[in-house]
């Protein structure tokens, strides 16, 4: 009998080298705002509300300071060092989409504004006015960007579905290097494995077979059998991933009851960057990833990233193995001051022995106790993955309040493979797998394409004095999967569990057989046009409401602040 080895956890290292060489700093992208004077806490609101960024801080730095007003056009950073004027608080830029108001600097000192200094002697003295809790809170300011409520940005507190996003910071610091494993991070979702090449996801119940790229078209995989990847997806061009649980039928055309997963890629960034991320674990599992992004021209109107990844694995299981290599690159163009060009594309090519079927049980349906080691997986069996995917972006400004978007993606994959797998139980006695081991070997080369277009144009304007925001758009998607295979059995071998030896069962496409040949096709086109518009009211705008006023009177200062709870201003004099 054959010694089989029991590794729980042999091996594991991860471990990231980052070469960063930052040629120039942005300081973000510019916005047209206009915030009147507000208590810090909620200028720095509204501000990330009308830029659409989002803004990090501790509540209690911003007590008892006032900003300015802020109108005009102004980059990111500097808008909010405007805010900040008269503080000593700093900014910091923690990547383009988020920034955080930081404690001043050891050794600065700021001088207050009278206004500061009253308010803040004001909520020091009054005991309505401070937070008993001991606990510091810190606010975070978010929006969703790509698949959910009404495909514009959109704060995830107005999002009446549960949401969670999955940062690109959470993707490096747990290690995940496909869909999968980012997925079971994320809470409602279970993964059920089918094979040592993919597993199905499931939320309330509810297979997921809807998914969005940078907050396109719905790409679907209308069945089991024709799997949308062909394999979980590789991260190494995905930024972060939007989970949407529940139905988004609105958006996704026939939606999914159980949940919507949009996956947003790495976009090319205007400063130079270069990061190598190498990786070793327990069974074999290595990886290297290579992402180099930068300006193109000297002002910086054209943008390029290039990522490449080369992986292998083995499994806790025996003679299964995975290798994959993937290239892929994006252009960002600026033809205009109001226009943004997107481009790219990539190729995965994936090699693998896979295992397929599982581990049979006895006759009665009880468990063999096989080691875990085990996988009943054959000498000839491979999998050989080929996939394209191009895409094309516009983002079109149309004054200071609309954006015109158009995404394209066009995803291709063909696979050709061979495997088989035992159906028969195991003799609970003798140990042996009884019957013929089943065979799946394709023909030709399966092939799925997928095409998904979509334009939205939203905005904001105002109606009878009142703020609206509005999204109309339509968009089409094409799928076609084609799968000629063969299914046949193998000659009967006797064979213990225990004592399993892949290498006894000779190549069924060099013996010839009974196999039966068998083709699957799959064809979908759809389309539909939508809508939405939110309403403002102006019946209640708590961060427009001013949280002092100050009177004067005979050379006295009177300052009243406002109490939510009471509805009313209540006086205090300086």
């Amino acid at each position: 009998m054959r010694t089989h080895h029991f590794r729980t956890f042999a091996l594991g290292i991860g471990f990231s080298l980052a070469f960063s060489a930052a040629f120039a700093r942005s300081e973000g992208s510019e916005h047209e705002l206009n915030i009147q004077s507000l208590p810090l806490d909620d200028a720095l609101q509204e501000f990330a509300r009308q830029s659409g960024v989002q803004i990090v801080f501790v509540s209690r730095i911003a007590e008892g300071l006032v900003a300015p007003p802020l109108q005009g056009r102004f980059t990111t950073v500097r808008g909010l060092q405007t805010l900040l004027e008269g503080t000593d608080r700093r900014v910091q830029k923690i990547n383009e989409r988020t920034f955080a108001i930081r404690p001043p600097a050891p050794g600065s000192t700021a001088v207050p504004t009278a206004e500061a200094r009253a308010l803040r002697t004001a909520y020091r003295s009054d005991p309505a006015q401070r937070d008993s809790s001991t606990m510091e809170q810190v606010i975070v300011r978010g929006v969703a960007e790509q698949l959910v409520a009404t495909r514009t940005e959109t704060p995830l507190r107005s999002i009446p579905q549960t949401v969670s996003i999955i940062s690109r910071e959470q993707i490096q610091r747990l290690n995940d290097t496909n869909l999968d494993e980012a997925l079971s991070h994320a809470p409602g979702i279970t993964l059920v494995r089918q094979h040592s090449l993919n597993q199905e996801l499931y939320a309330r119940g509810f297979q997921i077979t809807s998914f969005h790229v940078d907050g396109g078209a719905a790409l679907h995989s209308f069945n089991t059998a024709t799997l949308l990847f062909l394999g979980s997806p590789d991260l190494s061009e995905i930024d972060h991933i939007e989970v949407l649980r529940g139905a988004d039928g609105l958006f996704a055309s026939n939606g999914n009851p159980g949940a919507t997963v949009s996956m947003v890629r790495k976009r090319p960034q205007d400063a130079w960057n270069f990061n190598v991320d190498l990786m070793a674990g327990s069974w074999d599992k290595r990886r290297a990833q290579v992402d180099l992004t930068g300006p193109l021209t000297q002002d910086g109107a054209v943008r390029g990233r290039i990522v490449g990844v080369y992986a292998n694995q083995d499994y806790f299981y025996e003679n299964a193995n995975l290798t994959r290599r993937k290239v892929s690159g994006s252009l960002d163009f600026d033809p205009g001051p109001s226009t943004r060009l997107t481009m790219g594309g990539a190729y995965q090519r994936d090699d693998a022995l896979p295992f397929f079927g599982g581990l049979p049980r006895h006759t009665d349906g009880s468990d063999p106790h096989l080691p875990r080691s085990t996988s009943l997986t054959f000498n000839w069996s491979d999998f050989e993955l080929r996939k394209t995917d191009t895409y094309l972006q516009l983002h079109q400004s149309l004054g200071d309040n609309w954006l015109l978007r158009f995404n394209g993606t066009y995803p291709r994959a063909s696979v050709k493979y061979a495997a088989g797998f035992f159906d028969a139980p195991v003799d609970p006695v003798t140990k042996g797998l009884l019957g013929q081991p089943a065979t799946l070997i394709s023909t030709a080369p399966n092939t799925q394409d997928q095409l998904g277009l979509d334009i939205t144009l939203s905005g904001s304007m105002k109606w009878l004095g009142l703020r609206n925001e509005v999204a109309i758009g339509a968009d089409h998607t094409r799928f076609e999967s084609e799968r000629p295979a063969s299914f046949g059995f193998m000659p009967f071998i006797p064979m213990n569990a225990l004592d399993y030896d892949p290498a006894a069962f000779p190549d069924p496409r060099q013996q010839g057989g009974n196999a039966r040949g068998i083709r699957s096709v799959a064809r979908s086109r759809q389309g539909g046009v939508f809508g939405s518009l939110r309403l403002y009211l102006g019946l209640v705008v708590p961060h427009r409401r001013p949280a002092y006023r100050k009177r004067s009177n005979q050379g006295a200062h009177h300052y009243e602040f406002w109490r939510p709870h009471a509805n009313r201003f209540c006086q205090r004099s300086g």
